[in-house]
């Protein structure tokens, strides 16, 4: 299997099943799938192909989900970029990778154009805004009058689904380019963990940004694999993601350890929210203090799963989910 087919597959054995919440709105694996088709069918009629690199400089919006898999299902590259990007930033990576075309945000679009004269390769910007915008594709005319009908290409595992860019700690970031088979893989490496076991009964918070690794694969693919629902959250706040995770009976958040300190510091959180059916909490992308999983039980009266992982690693390596229990203070045995 590889990305390009996790929708499809989905929505062919439960196409009514809710793939996705957003701001309230349900949006079904059918009609995710319709939408995938669409993008993917309007990316090809822009030139796009199997091997290209398409940028995704977007917030965590439905836009994202959307046009990730849609790529994925032309065989073309993603290249997510942090939307805290700056031009220089989002010249140098589109340049390094030889991106084609970028997916954007029309408050993001400024960014882009004052970039775009640098990236030799980029042939198009396609954004949300409905605005007229100098260079700029709304995606309305690129993708909601495009075909819904699936496109056949011949994707192997091998072929690279992702280039992400590492944080350059050393230097320019660097990027890591992911195969399909590294995905897939780690998804059915992370839910062979005891206990994890996520299920298409299962809904996931999304909080973390998308265009991190961790979030794309761990959240967003293994979700979208088991055919669990998704309740995506824009911008992280401690109090509105608490309201969400209540509200729609969130069963598995994936955090980091920030935001575990900013819920455990919310008043009276037993009180206030039901959170009655949330039975896994994972942590990842920095160490999580023993005090922090501490404080985080005594709120919420929930265990929090630690792990490690790295971009490279697509990305989870260790996590305590794949020991009988947790050890407080580790990441856990390796993932198998």
């Amino acid at each position: 299997m590889h990305l390009g087919e996790l929708v499809a597959s989905t929505a062919a054995r439960t196409p009514d099943k809710p793939a996705l919440i957003f701001r309230d709105q349900v949006t079904t694996y059918a009609q995710l799938d319709q939408r995938v088709n669409q993008v993917a069918n309007g990316l090809t009629a822009m030139g796009v192909k199997k091997g290209d690199r398409v940028g995704l400089y977007l917030h965590n919006v439905p836009l994202f989900i959307e046009s990730y898999y849609g790529i994925q299902r032309i065989g073309a590259t993603v290249v997510p970029l942090n939307p805290l990007y700056k031009p220089a930033e989002i010249a140098f990576i589109l340049n390094d990778c030889g991106a084609k075309a970028v997916i954007t945000l029309g408050m993001f679009y400024p960014n882009v154009a004052a970039a775009r004269q640098e990236i030799r390769s980029l042939q198009h910007a396609i954004t949300d805004s409905t605005d007229p915008m100098a260079g700029a594709v709304p995606a309305k005319q690129a993708f909601d009058t495009a075909a819904a009908t699936p496109l056949s290409t011949d994707i192997g595992p091998d072929d690279v689904a992702v280039i992400c860019y590492t944080s350059g700690t050393t230097g320019k970031p660097k990027g890591a380019m992911l195969t399909h088979r590294n995905f897939v893989s780690n998804c059915t490496q992370m839910n062979s963990a005891q206990r994890v076991g996520l299920t298409s009964d299962d809904v996931v918070w999304v909080g973390l940004p998308l265009f991190h690794i961790y979030a794309m694969n761990v959240a967003m693919n293994l979700a979208v694999m088991v055919g669990a629902t998704m309740v995506l959250m824009e911008r992280f706040d401690p109090a509105g993601a608490m309201d969400l995770i209540a509200r729609h009976h969130v069963t598995a958040v994936h955090g980091a350890p920030p935001m575990y300190i900013a819920w455990s510091n919310l008043p009276n959180v037993r009180e206030t929210y039901d959170l009655s059916m949330l039975r896994y909490c994972g942590s990842g992308a920095a160490a999580l203090p023993v005090q922090v999983l501490e404080n985080f039980k005594n709120a919420t009266g929930v265990d929090i799963t630690e792990g490690y992982g790295l971009t490279e690693a697509a990305p989870v390596v260790t996590t305590n989910a794949a020991g009988p229990v947790s050890k407080p203070g580790s990441i856990g045995p390796a993932v198998a």
